[in-house]
């Protein structure tokens, strides 16, 4: 990226960032948010498109991150049908390893008490799902910022979610813990997460990740 490049994208960058962008970006986009959640819902209905769901729910809120001008919903039309195979098979793959983890986090719970080496083993597998998980934040974001060989964008997902704790402490704190506590709400929790609730999870997922991502643009 040339220095001009580079000066124009942290001038737009400035203008507005953290809590501010997001609070502007739901003030301007909050119908359409609505409409993205009801939309990124009904397309994760068949499970296989579930990886295409997320890749085009990212590229509206990573480009929302950015704060790039759009039309959200024709956006995401747009971007579920691009690469659409891969997209699929790469949800799905994610989708089987999670199963896995989950798998083994709970067959180990169920046998801990027998000795030592099985919390030993507890303790892996659990980094493991929150290294996964995080990666896989990350790699839909960089899906939809570079074209990359999937090898490599993997590699440099798993590498920024180990490389930048505060900001998957941010997650934690900003968008999963007051997700969870919203969700547990009885009727409301759901309809909340019906409405917008994913949306907003994943503008805020965006703002952070993007945060640490163009720090090694």
């Amino acid at each position: 990226m040339t220095d001009d490049k580079k000066q124009q994208t942290s001038e737009q960058e400035q203008q507005t960032k953290g809590f501010a962008l997001f609070w502007s970006i739901l003030k301007t986009y909050y119908l359409n948010l609505v409409l993205l959640n009801l939309l990124f819902i009904v397309s994760c209905i068949p499970v296989v498109t579930i990886g295409p769901a997320l890749y085009a729910l990212n590229t509206v809120t990573v480009n929302l991150a950015r704060q790039k001008p759009m039309q959200p919903i024709a956006e995401y039309r747009e971007a579920f049908k691009t690469n659409f195979l891969k997209h699929m098979w790469i949800g799905l793959g994610i989708l089987a390893l999670a199963a896995a983890l989950v798998f083994s986090l709970n067959f180990y719970f169920n046998i801990a008490s027998l000795t030592v080496l099985y919390y030993v083993a507890i303790i892996l597998v659990f980094s493991a799902v929150i290294i996964i998980a995080s990666g896989a934040m990350y790699l839909f974001k960089l899906l939809v910022i570079f074209e990359q060989p999937l090898k490599l964008q993997i590699k440099n997902a798993v590498l920024l979610s180990i490389s930048s704790p505060g900001a998957l402490l941010k997650v934690f704190l900003f968008v999963l813990v007051p997700a969870y506590l919203l969700i547990r709400i009885p009727v409301f929790g759901l309809l909340l997460t019906a409405l917008i609730l994913i949306a907003l999870a994943s503008v805020s997922t965006s703002i952070i990740t993007w945060s640490v991502i163009k720090k090694h643009i």
